[in-house]
């Protein structure tokens, strides 16, 4: 199936990437299209044994506006 076919059967899927900064003490977060970027992204993260960072797939935000 190409990518554009796959396009069309299902919902888009991006990648959030929620980590602990060891250097503010903050959580951020960062959304990326491909799985791989943003499992390297999340290693990048762990500097310190206290730090961690977690990769969750879920369906794109829509484009547009919703009417209500």
């Amino acid at each position: 199936m190409t990518q554009q076919a796959a396009l069309k059967t299902g919902p888009k899927t991006e990648y959030h990437v929620h980590y602990l900064d060891a250097d503010s003490g903050r959580i951020g977060h960062e959304t990326f299209d491909l799985l791989a970027e943003a499992e390297r992204f999340a290693d990048s993260k762990l500097s310190a044994p206290e730090c961690w960072a977690t990769v969750d797939a879920v369906p794109a935000a829509r484009e547009g506006r919703l009417v209500a």
